[in-house]
């Protein structure tokens, strides 16, 4: 890791806008914890703090997100009127996905940490898990808000009451609904499909579109059948090709009623005859086959979100064990992550050459080259302006 002397651009430019919610000292821990997060390979407080020429005192730098008085809604509020302010407006044709990420642990007496069930791998893991929601349109997507779940019998939910991941997901919504956003559609997968929170949803007059497990019951001709079964009774001169991009998908489509759910349109697509069906429901009955897949395949681009901001930006790194560390150190990876998708709006690369040159990864490398040339510029100064002859004074420095 290159000693880092001064802050990338990235962070000089949008650090300004939340100036007014720190105090000078804090303001100065905030644009080091940006830059660490940004830059650093290792994101724990500890290296983060060391990367730092210029360091302060663990102790001062650990406080800042467990102990000093400042807001993280604030902080989470001003990043979303950043991106609205710049070219990143939410629209009413956009979707609101909501979502869940597990952050794997080895610790088990962090806030939050338990046993859970990882779909991907097939098995429980250690590990904190958040129910988040974002903002994607053709364009763009970043996150809006995350609330953390806890276990049912877990200190944390004893002391603060046990919400279900589908509490969480209607708070989400109503945080939706009340930061203004006109989206119309929100987006979930099979877990979330549910009579609770789609009445919810509907309450507030959105619609939604969801997917469904291939054991769900539909009623068919007078009888409830799973929605599998159903599919395998179908004649493939009953479907029609669709084409979204550069798939094509064999779809059919019919208004059913769903156990536990009501009326409700049900897409059932194949992208090819030996995969698996894509299983779709929504609660508007006159959408067709194209407008709903291509309304949920906006979904898959928050996959990056959580890939980049665990590749890059340490999403799973804090070490800190007290949940208001945890959280803020959380918004802080959403706000890094939103000024590195503002860096890529606003470069010519991000506007004119669609290739991994405009991705995330790209420029938390180009702010990493700010280091190295500001390190250049600091060791000139250092030796000619300075009047420092002996070199081993800048290298007790830079390796100190």
């Amino acid at each position: 890791m290159v000693p880092i002397v001064e802050h990338p651009m990235v962070v000089k430019k949008y650090a300004p806008f939340f100036r007014e919610m720190f105090s000078k000292p804090q303001y100065k821990h905030f644009q080091k914890f940006l830059t660490g997060i940004i830059v650093s390979n290792n994101h724990t407080v500890m290296e983060m703090n060391e990367n730092f020429v210029e360091r302060n005192n663990q102790s001062s730098f650990n406080r800042f997100l467990t102990e000093s008085l400042w807001s993280e809604e604030k902080l989470n509020h001003l990043r979303l009127k950043l991106l609205q302010d710049n070219g990143m407006q939410w629209k009413k044709s956009g979707c609101i996905s909501i979502d869940d990420v597990l952050i794997e642990k080895t610790g088990k007496k962090i806030v939050g940490v338990g046993k859970l069930f990882d779909h991907s791998k097939g098995r429980y893991v250690n590990a904190q898990q958040l129910v988040t929601s974002h903002y994607v349109d053709s364009e763009k997507h970043y996150p809006i808000q995350f609330f953390q779940y806890f276990k049912r019998d877990s200190k944390e939910a004893k002391q603060y009451g046990f919400q279900s991941k589908i509490d969480l997901a209607c708070k989400l919504v109503d945080d939706v609904i009340e930061r203004g956003i006109p989206s119309r559609v929100i987006l979930f997968d099979s877990w979330y499909l549910c009579k609770q929170l789609t009445d919810h949803i509907e309450s507030y007059g959105r619609d939604w579109i969801g997917a469904v497990k291939s054991n769900r019951k539909i009623l068919i001709k007078g009888r409830y059948m799973q929605i599998k079964d159903f599919a395998a009774t179908l004649d493939k001169a009953d479907f029609r090709e669709v084409t979204l991009g550069d798939k094509t998908y064999r779809t059919i489509i019919k208004s059913v009623r769903m156990s536990k759910l009501g009326k409700v349109r049900i897409l059932i697509a194949y992208e090819d005859d030996c995969g698996d069906a894509i299983y779709l429901a929504t609660n508007v009955l006159y959408w067709e086959e194209k407008k709903i897949l291509k309304l949920y395949s906006k979904r898959w681009a928050i996959e990056t979100f959580y890939r980049d901001a665990k590749q890059h930006l340490g999403l799973g790194d804090c070490q800190l064990r007290k949940g208001k560390g945890i959280r803020r150190y959380w918004y802080l990876v959403f706000l890094a992550y939103s000024l590195l998708k503002l860096d890529v709006k606003h470069s010519r690369i991000g506007r004119w050459i669609e290739t991994n040159l405009g991705t995330i990864g790209e420029r938390r490398r180009n702010a990493c080259k700010d280091l190295v040339q500001s390190l250049v510029e600091w060791i000139y100064k250092m030796i000619v302006n300075e009047g420092v002859k002996n070199m081993d004074y800048v290298l007790e420095a830079l390796l100190s």
